[in-house]
């Protein structure tokens, strides 16, 4: 996660495009860490939705959390040609992210020929 634009474009000048997209698998990567900097997101293997009224969250209250005054999202950029080859379900991880109020965008590409991206 950073607010630096320049180390993120430098980042996306490192991106390769290859065989196998692993969707829902850097979704949950991507979860992970923003829990690591921000401690009101949970990290990806508590279901939120499993301990609601289980002696965990207390009925109503992750909605309560979710229209909290002064929220502000954590943001995902998912860059993707679509096709999901391994790793997690794209929509299970989809639904952990919105159970977080982590909202993901998804911009999609798609080469025949794998190689560097410019």
């Amino acid at each position: 996660p950073t607010r630096d634009k320049e180390a993120l474009q430098s980042a996306i000048r490192g991106f390769s495009t290859s065989l196998g997209t692993a969707i829902g698998s850097a979704e949950l990567k991507a979860i992970d860490a923003i829990a690591e900097i921000n401690p009101d997101v949970a990290p990806s293997g508590i279901d939120l939705r499993a301990i609601e009224g289980e002696g965990g969250l207390q009925e109503g209250e992750l909605e309560q959390l979710i229209q909290s005054e002064g929220y502000q999202p954590d943001i995902v950029v998912l860059l993707t040609d679509g096709a999901n080859s391994d790793g997690a379900h794209p929509l299970m991880a989809a639904q952990q992210a919105a159970d977080r109020r982590v909202r993901i965008y998804t911009i999609g590409f798609g080469t025949d020929n794998p190689g560097r991206m410019t």
